[in-house]
């Protein structure tokens, strides 16, 4: 779909005009780092549970991903189309550094997929 296209503006305008307000949600409040803060001590990062939730929390944020973009609704609900399978998650070092790259097939603003990119500051 061509968003730049002037048809498509106004039918993507008359749609809004056309949803009731109770089909439309108030803004979620963004998450931040003084909330991973208090809910760091939550975490049992010896149990492998609890770690792998810490770092989705941490590849979100510091990531600037959706967590629907990194998570699944449950296991049956999980599809390739969609979802980044492990194989997709690479480390590698770039001037010594270390980084990993998650592929991401689907994202919420590009169907075609991203990069996701963390990086060692």
């Amino acid at each position: 779909m061509d968003i730049k296209n002037e048809a498509v503006l106004q039918a993507l305008r008359g749609a809004l005009r056309q949803t009731p307000a109770s089909a439309i949600k108030p803004p979620r409040i963004p998450y931040t780092a003084a909330i991973l803060i208090a809910l760091r001590p939550a975490f049992r990062l010896a149990e492998p549970f609890d770690a792998a939730v810490w770092a989705l929390l941490l590849a979100a944020f510091w990531g600037l991903a959706r967590l629907g973009e990194l998570t699944i609704p449950s296991q049956a609900a999980y599809s390739t189309r969609f979802h980044a399978p492990r194989e997709r998650i690479l480390g590698h070092k770039i001037r010594g550094l270390v980084h990993a790259t998650i592929s991401l097939p689907w994202t919420k603003t590009d169907a075609q997929g991203g990069q996701l990119v963390l990086s060692v500051q």
